[in-house]
């Protein structure tokens, strides 16, 4: 996997809902934080993963098993 630290369980959660195709508001709403906290754990997510945007995070993740 690339990521050299492991994903908290916030961050597997918004990667989740990423997956299902959710938009970083809607994700917002769900959890109840901001727009910008999503997308902060986005950005903490995609340097984890080395995924250079979401969409790729999100193929990494699924490639390496972190979601199904």
């Amino acid at each position: 996997m690339p990521a050299d630290t492991p994903l908290t369980r916030r961050e597997m959660e918004i990667l989740h809902y990423l997956a299902e195709g959710m938009t970083s508001m809607e994700i917002s709403k769900m959890l109840k934080i901001s727009n910008h906290t999503v997308d902060w754990y986005m950005n903490g997510l995609q340097d984890k993963l080395k995924a250079k945007n979401r969409q790729q995070a999100v193929a990494l993740a699924f490639r390496h098993g972190l979601i199904s």
